[in-house]
């Protein structure tokens, strides 16, 4: 079984490209990858693929809950962390911008940002970096895939997929926006339906191993072709549905099975710090603009630059992190290496419940318990 997938590693950097071109051409009328925030869904559905590949194996065979939720965390919590002070210092500018800044505000809004907790405080759930939505529901799917993967088996996975692919559509339809996710709390049933398709289908994906081969050339020019595709006044779920339901996780089964190259890594390496701190790094530009009202400035000269100076920071942020959680990953498996299910809350009460049948078993073997 392959251990790395380059190929998919391009398309993480294609999606990614497309979320950044999507916020930086949209108060300039969105020109640039008007459906970029289908990325959200290929995210999901690649991490599903690709936890599967990594973690399913031990987390089938239980007791791994622990240094699973470890290693997600040295993954994403770095850059969150990182994206959240970036968006609280524009954010302060902002404010500076348009008056007093309510400080008790601010610092809760900080503080549930770096845990991770949304808040509707000033009517957007992660106010600092807007696209942290996207993390809390990673991190939510990670959570509940954890602890029921030993127990998803796939015609399970397969009735669930069906399920909360009929819940997105549902709820795509009665929305009539592509936008629904998780920018505000009301969203949350879109948020969630398109977290759980996306994700379970990758996790389909890993188990059913689909024997088609789309070469990355291929498939990232499929992918860019989706995210050009322009905006229409109604039915955008005509659209965005087939991308989410059909085309991404075709995408991703076909992709698996290709090459890819060093750029398809580098690409792939990027992509992470690049969509973790690019909206802090485009709202910043944004109030430069209009602070210093370089309204002559032309546009493509603007966005080149604001696109220039994101991937610089992207891959500053990128070998930071890196070597980061080359330190950091280490030390959290020291600390979890013991981690055992009896650990966790409750789990005293549980065993004084185990069933019978575990109560009965041969002399021999009691005692060996965990």
């Amino acid at each position: 079984m392959k251990t790395r997938y380059e190929a998919l590693d391009g398309l993480r950097g294609v999606a990614a490209f497309a979320v950044l071109l999507f916020h930086v051409s949209g108060p300039f009328g969105g020109a640039a990858a008007p459906r970029g925030y289908l990325a959200v869904d290929f995210f999901f559905a690649l991490s599903g693929f690709v936890i599967a590949t990594a973690y399913e194996d031990r987390l089938s065979a239980g007791g791994w809950f622990a240094p699973f939720l470890g290693k997600r965390f040295v993954r994403l919590w770095p850059l969150i962390a990182l994206g959240t002070v970036l968006g609280l210092a524009a954010f302060l500018w902002k404010w500076r911008l348009a008056g007093e800044p309510p400080v008790a505000a601010l610092a809760l809004v900080f503080v549930a940002a770096l845990l991770v907790i949304p808040t509707a405080i000033f009517n957007n759930t992660f106010p600092y970096n807007s696209g942290e939505w996207t993390l809390f529901y990673e991190l939510l799917v990670n959570l509940i895939y954890g602890r029921a993967a030993r127990f998803l088996t796939t015609a399970r996975l397969v009735m669930f997929m069906a399920v909360a692919g009929a819940a997105l559509i549902a709820v795509m339809i009665h929305e009539h926006s592509p936008f629904g996710g998780g920018l505000v709390l009301s969203e949350w049933p879109s948020g969630l339906a398109r977290t759980l398709f996306s994700f379970s289908a990758g996790l389909a994906i890993h188990r059913l191993r689909p024997r088609i081969r789309i070469p990355a050339f291929a498939a990232a020019g499929a992918m860019g072709a989706i995210f050009s595709i322009p905006l229409s006044a109604t039915a955008a779920w005509a659209v965005d549905l087939p991308a989410i339901l059909l085309a991404f996780p075709l995408l991703i089964a076909g992709a698996a099975n290709a090459d890819g190259g060093p750029l398809s890594r580098l690409a792939g390496r990027l992509s992470y710090p690049l969509y973790a701190i690019h909206i802090p790094i485009v709202a910043t530009f944004s109030l430069f603009l209009q602070s210093r009202r370089l309204s002559g400035v032309p546009l493509r000269l603007w966005i080149g630059v604001e696109i220039g100076v994101t991937l610089a920071l992207a891959f500053a942020a990128m070998v930071a992190d890196e070597r980061l959680r080359s330190r950091l990953g280490p030390a959290a498996a020291r600390l979890l290496s013991n981690a055992r299910p009896d650990a966790w809350p409750g789990a005293r009460w549980r065993s004084s419940r185990r069933p019978a049948s575990r109560a009965r078993r041969p002399p021999a073997r009691r005692g060996r318990g965990w």
